[in-house]
């Protein structure tokens, strides 16, 4: 990318166009996208480190574990371990939260008991 492209209007080069933009709006944004791509935002910058945490929705529906697969042979000790450390990590209030498991996967209900805790 070259500097041009992140230089803001007023001159910054430093700074982006959408790292400006208030936390309400940015919540809005992650919101919309899958739970990957908002996790995976971090990467972006300091700044975006930690936005994922604002999630104010955790859906893992047969989206997601479609998505998920595709990569690699994603196991359901990963899936709980994803799903647990998403929901501990959360800061705000989680308002939805969809689970659907595949025919082929199997939870625990330990799990589904800490799940509901953390929720």
């Amino acid at each position: 990318m070259t500097r041009d492209c992140k230089r803001k209007a007023d001159g910054n080069p430093t700074s982006d166009i959408i790292s400006g933009l208030p936390g309400n709006i940015i919540k809005c944004i992650l919101g919309r996208l899958p739970i990957r791509d908002a996790v995976r935002t971090s990467i972006l910058s300091r700044k975006w480190r930690y936005n994922w945490i604002i999630l104010p929705q955790l859906v893992f529906d047969k989206r997601f574990f479609k998505v998920m697969g595709k990569d690699r042979e994603f196991k359901l000790h990963e899936f709980r371990g994803i799903a647990s450390k998403l929901l501990l990590f959360q800061s705000g209030p989680i308002l939805k939260f969809v689970l659907h498991v595949p025919i082929d996967y199997s939870v625990r209900i330990l799990d589904i008991g800490q799940w509901i805790f953390f929720l």
